[in-house]
């Protein structure tokens, strides 16, 4: 599970060649590689551990900059849950989304189960100046993703075309970006695809099963008490995952808002000269990435409250179907 690679004796000839940078990739995080990552990290790097551990395993959405009091250490930090979702039952946490047939047909309205993965992403990078530092990276794939430490091994090439795995292999691992900040942002920035990437799968198919029970929730042509019924528990069912959804892609947002509007700054000054690139492209990149989850959350809001208006339909509904002498089966 744990693979640490050093770039300290890197053969490029570079005036920072002699920089002490570690990443650490961690894919599904257990107690065994918990016990190995204390063992070998320094005192300095315990309390950025501690509260990566904390904030990796309780799934929270977390951006911000940390500079200690005393000895000088920094931790830039990254934590971001997300869902993936899928077909796959094998899960430690899931919540149930089955995709329903049309309530008028005879067909089973769960002929197609999809399952929603709790997911998490987390990057910190911790360390004493722009020369020593070390990026930890712990990601889920427990539900059959790709980007595990064995897919990077099978992968991995001669040594200057390797990927980078914190970045999910968009960065090449063999031409290193010495400086932190430049390269926490750079993999922040190829992180945040991949969550956008998998809210945007979510809100299309819930968009899709909202809008497909449209019509079935003011119109009793076709319907059975027994239909009837599943549609008033899926309407509730979908109405609760559109309120849980709504409260993760919130939280992820406002983590983005609070960090640009203050801890962002540290990446625009640094009280020593270096031959860094402006992060000021990067930060923007960043921000146009989390942009685009606003509609997103949007569509969700309008979902949601489209769900609950139905309530009346279907209760006006129901007293059409029961007052005709039929009720729901035992």
């Amino acid at each position: 599970r744990l693979r640490v690679e050093s770039d300290s004796t890197n053969a490029f000839d570079d005036e920072e060649s002699d920089a002490e940078r570690r990443i650490v990739f961690i894919s599904d995080l257990d107690s065994f590689t918990i016990q190995v990552i204390i063992k070998t990290a320094s005192r300095t790097q315990a309390p950025a551990l501690r509260d990566l551990f904390h904030k990796y395993l309780a799934r929270k959405a977390s951006m911000g900059v940390t500079i200690s009091n005393g000895f000088p250490v920094f931790t830039l930090e990254f934590h971001m849950p997300y869902y993936v979702l899928g077909r796959s039952e094998m899960s430690r946490k899931l919540v149930f989304l089955s995709r329903s047939q049309d309530a008028s047909k005879d067909s089973n309205p769960t002929d197609q189960h999809y399952w929603l993965h709790e997911a998490q992403i987390s990057i910190v990078v911790t360390g004493v100046n722009n020369w020593v530092w070390t990026a930890y990276g712990f990601v889920d794939t427990y539900f059959g993703s790709k980007g595990t430490v064995e897919d990077y091994d099978k992968l991995k090439g001669r040594h200057w075309e390797r990927e980078d795995p914190l970045s999910a292999g968009r960065l090449n691992g063999g031409e290193p970006i010495w400086t932190p900040r430049e390269y926490f942002l750079r993999v922040v920035q190829s992180r945040i695809r991949e969550v956008l990437k998998e809210w945007k799968r979510i809100v299309r198919t819930v968009t899709e099963e909202v809008e497909g029970s449209r019509g079935l929730a003011y119109s009793s042509s076709k319907i059975t008490a027994q239909k009837l019924e599943f549609l008033e528990r899926r309407n509730s069912q979908m109405a609760a995952l559109s309120t849980q959804l709504i409260g993760g892609l919130s939280e992820t947002i406002l983590a983005w808002e609070g960090f640009r509007r203050t801890d962002a700054n540290y990446f625009l000054f640094d009280e020593v000269p270096t031959a860094e690139p402006s992060l000021e492209l990067s930060l923007n990149a960043i921000d146009k990435e989390f942009s685009k989850l606003k509609p997103g959350l949007r569509k969700l809001e309008q979902l949601k409250k489209e769900l609950c208006d139905r309530r009346e339909g279907v209760s006006h509904l129901q007293d059409s179907v029961y007052g005709g002498g039929l009720h729901p089966s035992a």
